[in-house]
């Protein structure tokens, strides 16, 4: 699907054309690191730090290297300065030691009054509001015809969706989510699918069971361990109760969340809580 952004592929390889860099007077190696930082413009180090994360992603490289003459500055303004901000990192005319995101930062905060300030933010927070917004500037709808032999419901949903939604944001961060909601009176399971764009796993005090100590002393969380906790059944009783449409009445369910497509990247929150969050190493492969 990455032939409908213009990218080249090799060998399951995403190539970056030379060409293009050359035309925009960009330099852009994967093998080195942008040759402008960041500058700071007030407390905004969640905003630095989400743009470089996301600035190191190649294929989002590609598609803006290759498409941002063909961006709509009137109707995808955010999606223009956002490719803006990568082109400056990546200029070879700039003889600067970091670029100041200025005009980003403004736009970003008349969009949304919670990046108005020059206050810290959450990561997360704005890594939702890129995705969800630049998603919608790009979006355009396409022809999509799901798998005959996937179950119904799932043919139905992927149908609605898909046709709906295409665009870089989607092809790359978004994931496909089920979810099994089992009565315990009669069996009766309510199946749901949906789409998701972030993974976000809980490590407040009250999960300290997926604190592992290391034969060095080493106290750490698993990656691993979070996902099998994350997918363990979660029961609904008392106030949580649900109502079957099978047996007629408020029943204890079993409640359990699968992810059922694994997207191309995968944006992992570790949120710690607030009041209740305690300092714990994380493990997590490199890959």
């Amino acid at each position: 699907r990455f032939n409908n952004y213009n990218l080249n592929i090799i060998d399951n390889h995403i190539v970056i054309n030379e060409n293009y860099f050359n035309n925009y007077n960009l330099e852009i190696n994967n093998n080195i690191p942008y040759r402008l930082g960041l500058r700071n413009i007030g407390a905004t180090c969640y905003m630095n730090a989400t743009l470089q994360c996301l600035f190191n992603i190649t294929q989002l490289q590609n598609f803006f290297v290759n498409n941002m003459n063909n961006i709509n500055t009137s109707n995808a303004k955010l999606s223009k300065a956002f490719g803006n901000v990568l082109f400056n990192l990546y200029d070879r005319k700039n003889n600067k030691k970091d670029y100041s995101p200025k005009e980003f930062k403004e736009l970003i905060g008349k969009m949304n009054i919670l990046f108005k300030g020059i206050e810290a933010n959450d990561s997360k927070d704005l890594i939702l509001f890129l995705y969800e917004n630049i998603h919608q500037e790009l979006n355009q709808r396409n022809s999509y015809i799901p798998e005959t032999y996937l179950p119904f419901e799932l043919q139905k949903f992927r149908k609605d969706y898909y046709s709906q939604n295409s665009s870089i944001i989607q092809d790359i961060f978004y994931y496909e989510q089920v979810t099994f909601n089992c009565c315990e009176n009669c069996n009766n399971t309510i199946i749901n699918y949906g789409i998701q764009n972030m993974l976000i796993i809980p490590l407040e005090k009250t999960r300290l069971n997926l604190i592992k100590k290391y034969p060095t002393g080493f106290m750490c969380v698993n990656l691993e361990d979070c996902f099998e906790e994350i997918s363990n059944p979660d029961y609904m009783t008392g106030e949580n109760q649900i109502f079957c449409n099978n047996c007629r009445l408020l029943a204890n369910s079993k409640y359990i969340t699968k992810i059922n497509t694994c997207p191309k990247i995968m944006t992992i929150i570790l949120n710690r809580g607030k009041g209740n969050e305690f300092d714990v190493n994380f493990d997590f492969p490199l890959i």
